[in-house]
């Protein structure tokens, strides 16, 4: 809180993230992906990003329930699958043969 307002945003949401995880403040790190969860108008792509990054399970939970076509996965997917978190990928790819 910033004068009476939150100071997590979608232009400081991961900036504060990388703070809060590199000095290993929980409270932090929790109402940033609190912010994520409730507010956030990022894509699921870079929401997925982060919970790679911050390990921000509450946050993957959701992104992969919003995930309900082919189209959907295709979204999230970055432009070099290598680069994506392997147990991220291997969550995409489970839903995608259960779309089948």
């Amino acid at each position: 809180m910033l004068y009476g307002e939150s100071a997590i945003d979608d232009s400081t949401v991961e900036g504060i993230l990388h703070i809060g995880d590199m000095y290993a403040t929980p409270m932090v790190v929790r109402k940033c992906e609190e912010f994520l969860l409730e507010k956030s108008k990022k894509s699921a792509k870079k929401l997925l990003e982060m919970v790679a990054r911050y390990n921000l399970e509450n946050l993957k939970q959701k992104c992969m329930s919003e995930i309900k076509t082919v189209a959907d996965i295709q979204a999230v997917l970055p432009s070099n699958v290598e680069d994506l978190d392997h147990q991220i990928l291997a969550e995409l790819f489970k839903k995608s043969i259960s779309l089948h």
